[in-house]
């Protein structure tokens, strides 16, 4: 969550200054990491847990996917959006973040005001917040080691 706060930061000085470039590779990186590392390498595992997590998390609904353009996609279109760790509640929160980042990448390839991007990157802020307590409840829940 610091790590993003930060990178928000830099990102809005940078674009004051307008010298975008940047921290434009620091926020690849950190989106990539979060879709490489923590979706496909981290959370993979948890599919062994599937039946486990969609039972405790049966009662959990799902974050609001109020998502600005979900027909144009960026990153996610196959590896991804196919994955399924348990059917539910976290490849819900998963496909969130994927749409999230996508609206991101529009919106910052569109140049456009910098309150529709402190929106998208407030939107992000709050989606790890509730996404990683949601799943590591679950994990504690099913004996995830």
């Amino acid at each position: 969550m610091t790590i993003l706060a930060n990178v928000a930061l830099r990102y809005h000085k940078a674009r004051e200054k307008e010298e975008l470039g940047v921290v434009a590779d620091e926020i690849g990186a950190l989106l990539n990491g979060w879709l490489i590392d923590h979706i496909l390498q981290s959370d993979i595992d948890m599919a062994a847990y599937r039946k486990e997590i969609a039972a405790v998390a049966s009662g959990m609904k799902p974050m609001n996917r109020d998502s600005g353009n979900a027909g144009l996609r960026t990153i996610g279109t196959e590896q991804i959006q196919g994955l399924s760790i348990d059917n539910g509640v976290i490849d819900g929160d998963h496909q969130h973040l994927i749409d999230i980042i996508n609206d991101f990448i529009v919106a910052a390839t569109e140049e456009v005001e910098t309150a529709h991007l402190e929106g998208i990157l407030a939107m992000l802020a709050s989606h790890t917040e509730t996404h990683f307590s949601r799943e590591e409840e679950l994990q504690r829940a099913v004996g995830y080691p």
